[in-house]
C-alpha cells in the first residue's frame, strides 16, 4: 500500500510537471502581445481621422479608472486638446502625467502590485521612456510659458533635459537642443543673462551632433566613452578587490554629529595588497586596450569637429532674439511605433513609416518665413532611439535570462525524476526483494523542485512594456517669429518627395501685445 502511494505521489507530481512544461514557451508567446486599451485602436485611428470628440470621450472615460494607466491616458488626452487648440485642458492633462511621470511616490502608490523579478513589465505603472517624459516637460513647459508662468515653465524644460541625461553616469549630457534653446530664452526674459549664456552654448552643440551628418559619430563616440569607462573600472576592481568585496566590513571607530555616525577619515582607503604576475599582466592588456579606445575617441572627435564648418546654427539664435514674439510650434508625422521581439517578448524596439514629406514651406501674410522647417525640428523616433545620444538598451536581461533557466531546470528535473522513477521500476521487476520505497520518494522530490521551476518560470514574463505615447508627432518644430498684434493668415504647404503638394492649408492667427505668443498647429497627412 505504502508503494502505491508513492508512485501514486510521483505519478501526479510527474503528470503536473508535464502539463506545466508543455506551455511555457506558448505561454510566453501569447503575453508578448501589445498591451492596448480595450477599443484604443479604434480611438487612434478617431484621432488621426481627425475625429476628436470620439478620442477624447474614449481617453476621459479610461481616465477615471485612475489607474497603472492613468499617466498614458493624460498624454494623449493633452496630445487631442493641444490639436484641438483647447489649451486649458491640454495643461491640465499634461500636468497630471507630468507630476505622476516625476514622482516616485506618486508612481508607487499607483502601482497595482510589487513586481520585480516577476511578472510583465506592462502591469507596472506606466511612467513613460526618458523621451516621453522629455516630450511632456516640452509640452508643459511650453503651455505654462504661454500663460505667463516663467518660472514654473524653466522647471520644467530643466526637468525635460534632466530626463534625456545620464546623471548617474555624467558621461553624456541631453541631445535635446530645443529645451536648452527654450530654457535660454526664458532665463534672459528673466535677467539671468549668464544661465541664459550657459543654456545656449549647450543648445549649440547638442544640435550640432544631433544634425543626420553627425548622430552616427556622436553615437560611437559614447559608446567609446561607457567602455572606457568600464576598462578603468577593470583595473581598478584588480587593483583594488576589497573594495569590490561584497562582505560586510567592520565599521571604523567614529564620532556622532546631529545623530549621524561619520567617519574619521573623508574618503575610504583600501590597503593595496601585493599583486600577482597574472594580475599585472591583466592590467597591462587593459591599459592597451584603453589606448585604442582613447585614439578611437579622438578620431571621432576629430571628423565631429571638422563637420562643424558645414552646419549653420545662426537660426539658433532666433530664440534669444526676444523681439520675436511669436513661437509657432509646428506638428506633423506620426509617433515611433514600440513594439515587443525576442523569445520572450523581452526586447522593445521602435519603427516608424518612412516619411513621404520633401520640403515644408511656412508662409505669413503672403511672406515666406521658412522654405523647410524639417532640418529645424526636433525629431520624435531619433529621441526614442536615444537618451543624450546614447542608443538605449530596451531588453530586460535579468527577467528573460530568469525565465530561461527556471524553464531549462524544470525540464532537467523533469527527465532526472523520470529517470530514478524508471531504474526503480526496472530494478522492482528483476529483484523481487528490492524496495523501491526511497527511490520512489527521491523522485517525487526532485518532481517537485522541478515543478516548483516550472511554475516559477511560467509565472515570470519578462515581456518587455510597449505601452508608449502614440499620438505624439513624428517631428515638432519651434520657430520664432515677429508679428505686429492683430490677426493674421498663416499657410502651410507640404512637398511630397516627388513633387507633389500633399498638404496646403490657411490657418488664422490671433496675435496679442506686450507677450509671447505661443501657436500650436498639428499637420495630417492622409
Amino acid at each position: 500500500m505504502k508503494l502505491l502511494i508513492n508512485r501514486y505521489i510521483v505519478s501526479l507530481l510527474s503528470f503536473s510537471l508535464l502539463i506545466f512544461n508543455f506551455p511555457l514557451i506558448s505561454f510566453a508567446k501569447t503575453r508578448k502581445k501589445q498591451v492596448r486599451f480595450r477599443g484604443g485602436i479604434k480611438a487612434e485611428w478617431n484621432f488621426y481621422a481627425q475625429n476628436y470628440t470620439e478620442a477624447i470621450n474614449f481617453f476621459e472615460t479610461i481616465k477615471q479608472k485612475g489607474d497603472k494607466n492613468y499617466a498614458l491616458v493624460n498624454n494623449q488626452l493633452g496630445s487631442i486638446y493641444l490639436t484641438t487648440k483647447n489649451y486649458k485642458k491640454a495643461l491640465d492633462s499634461f500636468l497630471e502625467a507630468y507630476y505622476l511621470m516625476n514622482d516616485v511616490d506618486a508612481f508607487k502608490n499607483l502601482e497595482s502590485k510589487a513586481i520585480s523579478l516577476i511578472g510583465a513589465e506592462a502591469e507596472k505603472a506606466y511612467k513613460g521612456d526618458p523621451y516621453e517624459k522629455l516630450y511632456n516637460s516640452l509640452y508643459t513647459g511650453l503651455l505654462l510659458y504661454k500663460e505667463g508662468e516663467n518660472d514654473n515653465a524653466l522647471a520644467a524644460f530643466k526637468n525635460g533635459i534632466l530626463c534625456d541625461s545620464d546623471v548617474k553616469a555624467d558621461l553624456y549630457q541631453s541631445d535635446a537642443y530645443i529645451l536648452y534653446l527654450m530654457a535660454s530664452r526664458l532665463a534672459l526674459k528673466m535677467g539671468k543673462k549668464d544661465l541664459s549664456k550657459k543654456y545656449f552654448k549647450k543648445a549649440s552643440n547638442a544640435f550640432y551632433l544631433t544634425r543626420p551628418i553627425n548622430q552616427r559619430l556622436a553615437m560611437k563616440k559614447q559608446a567609446q566613452l561607457f567602455l572606457l569607462k568600464d576598462k578603468k573600472k577593470e583595473i581598478d576592481k584588480l587593483k583594488n578587490p576589497e573594495k569590490y568585496s561584497k562582505k560586510k566590513k567592520k565599521k571604523k571607530e567614529g564620532f556622532i554629529i546631529q545623530g549621524k555616525e561619520m567617519e574619521d577619515s573623508k574618503e575610504k582607503t583600501y590597503q593595496e595588497a601585493p599583486l600577482s604576475q597574472r594580475t599585472l599582466d591583466k592590467i597591462e592588456n587593459i591599459k592597451n586596450e584603453i589606448k585604442k579606445v582613447d585614439k578611437n575617441i579622438d578620431k571621432l572627435e576629430s571628423k565631429l569637429n571638422k563637420n562643424k564648418k558645414d552646419i549653420d546654427i545662426n537660426f539658433l539664435k532666433k530664440f534669444i532674439d526676444l523681439k520675436n514674439n511669436v513661437l509657432l510650434c509646428i506638428e506633423f508625422g506620426n509617433s515611433p511605433l514600440k513594439y515587443a521581439v525576442g523569445k520572450y517578448g523581452e526586447l522593445a524596439v521602435f519603427t516608424i513609416k518612412p516619411s513621404g514629406i520633401r520640403n515644408i514651406e511656412i508662409t505669413v501674410n503672403n511672406r515666406k518665413i521658412f522654405q523647410s522647417v524639417s532640418p529645424l525640428s526636433s525629431d520624435v523616433y531619433f529621441q526614442a532611439i536615444t537618451r543624450g545620444g546614447r542608443e538605449m538598451d530596451y531588453i530586460l536581461k535579468d527577467q528573460a535570462q530568469f525565465k530561461q533557466t527556471t524553464a531549462e531546470m524544470s525540464m532537467a528535473m523533469s527527465r532526472v525524476s523520470q529517470n530514478v522513477l524508471n531504474q526503480a521500476n526496472q530494478m522492482a521487476m528483476q529483484n523481487p526483494y528490492y524496495n523501491p520505497s526511497g527511490a520512489y520518494a527521491a523522485a517525487g522530490v526532485i518532481a517537485l523542485i522541478g515543478l516548483c521551476s516550472a511554475l516559477a518560470s511560467a509565472a515570470s514574463n519578462p515581456a518587455a512594456d510597449v505601452r508608449h505615447w502614440s499620438f505624439l508627432p513624428g517631428n515638432l518644430a519651434i520657430l520664432p517669429i515677429t508679428l505686429n498684434p492683430g490677426n493674421h493668415s498663416l499657410n502651410v504647404k507640404i512637398e511630397s518627395r516627388t513633387g507633389d503638394i500633399l498638404k496646403d492649408e490657411d490657418v488664422k492667427l490671433e496675435i496679442k501685445e506686450n507677450k509671447d505668443n505661443i501657436i500650436f498647429h498639428r499637420i495630417f497627412i492622409n
